[in-house]
């Protein structure tokens, strides 16, 4: 989860390619932690939805229909 923290500190606008990339090997094996986290800042700070949304095109299938179930199933 240091990993994951670490990434998600960085995304902007920037360098949503190489972020993309990485979050989406992070979340191949355990979607459900790293997105916990994820739409947590998103709550947080609602400046980073953008990029956020622009790193998710990286992510496999089955991570965007876990993002969906979390969402909907807090």
């Amino acid at each position: 989860l240091v990993v994951l923290t670490q990434t998600i500190r960085r995304i902007s606008t920037d360098n949503v390619r190489s972020i993309g990339r990485q979050l989406g090997r992070i979340t191949h094996s355990t979607p459900f932690p790293p997105f916990e986290q994820i739409l947590g800042q998103i709550q947080t700070y609602t400046n980073i939805i953008k990029p956020v949304v622009d790193t998710v095109k990286y992510v496999s299938n089955l991570t965007c229909d876990v993002i969906s179930c979390e969402h909907i199933f807090p």
